[in-house]
C-alpha cells in the first residue's frame, strides 16, 4: 500500500517576507521522510528560501509517496518619500512651520520625536528621517533638511536733513529707513522708506527683512519753543521828528537777528 504522502505547513503562510522570514513544515503519512532543496531526512522542516519543495514519504513496507508545496518571497523594499506640503525648506519668520507627509508604506515612524503618523510638522532645523513600513514588514527610509533663517535685520533711521530740531526755519524734517526690505513709520507716516516729519515727537521704524523677521528703530525729533518775545526801544523819548529831533534812536531785542523796514540797516540799533 502507497502511504498517504502530505505536508502540514506550521506558518499558516506560504510566502517569505521581511515579518516571515521562514516557514515551518512538517511532512506526514509514513516511517521515513527525504526532503528537497537540502532540507534533510527528519520529519520537520524549514524553508527559508523561495522554491517549490518535495519531501518524499516511505511506508513500512517500503512504498513511497510524495507531496510538494511552493513557497514564494516578498521581500520587495517600499520606495519611501517625504512631500513638503510648504513648498519650502526653510523656516522664517514668516513660514513657523513646515508640513511634511511620509508616502510608500502602510506605517511609518519619523525621527527627532515626530511620531508614527504619515503627517508630520516641523517647526525646528534639522535632518529629518522616515522609517517607511510596507505590508510585508520590509523598510526603507527617507530623508528630508530643513534649515533656518530667523535672522533679523539691523534697522536704521537715516536723518537726511541734519537735525532733529523743528524750527521756524526748519518746518520739517526727512527721514529714511535703512536695513529693511520693507517698511513701517509709527505716528502714521505710513510705509515708505523716506518720510517727512513736521511735529515733535518720538518716531519708531519698523524695518522687515525678506524672512518676515522684524526689528525696530527710533529718532526722537524735538522742536523750538516758538515766536520770540520781540521787545521794540525808543532810545530818544519821542516819535516825533522835528529841527531839534532830526532822528529818533530805536532799539530791538529779543532775538538772533533783524530786519528792519523802511530800509534801515540791519543792525539791531
Amino acid at each position: 500500500t502507497v502511504p498517504n504522502a502530505g505536508i502540514t505547513n506550521n506558518s499558516g503562510t506560504a510566502t517569505l517576507t521581511c515579518n516571515q522570514l521562514s516557514i515551518s513544515l512538517t511532512a506526514s503519512g509514513g516511517n521515513a521522510y527525504t526532503w528537497s532543496g537540502g532540507l534533510g531526512n527528519a520529519a520537520n522542516a524549514t524553508a527559508t528560501t523561495s522554491g517549490n519543495y518535495t519531501v518524499t514519504v516511505t511506508g513500512s513496507n517500503g512504498c513511497t509517496a510524495s507531496a510538494s508545496i511552493a513557497i514564494s518571497q516578498n521581500t520587495t523594499a517600499p520606495i519611501a518619500g517625504i512631500t513638503n506640503n510648504s513648498g519650502t525648506a526653510t523656516l522664517t519668520c514668516n513660514q513657523a512651520s513646515i508640513a511634511l507627509t511620509a508616502t510608500g508604506g502602510a506605517s511609518y515612524l519619523w525621527n527627532n520625536g515626530l511620531g508614527s503618523s504619515a503627517n508630520a510638522t516641523v517647526t525646528l532645523a534639522g535632518v529629518y528621517v522616515v522609517t517607511v513600513t510596507a505590508v510585508n514588514g520590509c523598510k526603507s527610509s527617507a530623508t528630508l533638511s530643513i534649515s533656518q533663517n530667523t535672522t533679523a535685520p539691523i534697522a536704521g533711521i537715516t536723518n537726511n536733513s541734519g537735525t532733529s530740531l523743528l524750527t521756524c526755519a526748519q518746518t520739517s524734517i526727512s527721514l529714511s529707513g535703512t536695513g529693511g526690505a520693507s517698511y513701517l513709520w509709527s505716528n502714521g507716516l505710513g510705509s515708505s522708506t523716506t518720510v517727512i516729519v513736521s511735529g515733535q515727537g518720538l518716531y519708531t521704524l519698523t524695518a522687515f527683512a525678506s524672512n518676515g523677521c522684524s526689528a525696530t528703530a527710533t529718532i526722537q525729533i524735538t522742536q523750538s519753543a516758538g515766536v520770540p518775545t520781540v521787545i521794540l526801544t525808543n532810545n530818544t523819548g519821542s516819535v516825533q521828528l522835528t529841527c531839534n529831533t532830526p532822528s529818533i534812536s530805536l532799539s530791538i531785542s529779543g532775538g538772533t537777528s533783524y530786519v528792519w523796514s523802511g530800509g534801515l540797516p540791519l543792525h539791531q540799533t
